[in-house]
């Protein structure tokens, strides 16, 4: 029985360890895209159509 308990223990550890580093992961893919060069070029160029459609089209 002890056996068992400890057998089950080991899983339960290995699987929270494995859901920590999918999060850590998870995270770090996260952070890469937003910091991503193409990510932030794409930003600025919404940012700037939306300015200059504004600046065209002054609210009716």
């Amino acid at each position: 029985m002890l056996n068992a308990r400890r057998f089950l223990a080991a899983i339960q550890q290995q699987r929270l360890e494995c859901k920590r580093y999918v999060r850590q992961i998870t995270q770090a893919l996260r952070e890469r895209a937003r910091e991503s060069p193409h990510v932030i070029a794409l930003a600025e160029a919404k940012a700037a159509a939306s300015r200059l459609l504004t600046e065209k089209r002054p609210s009716e």
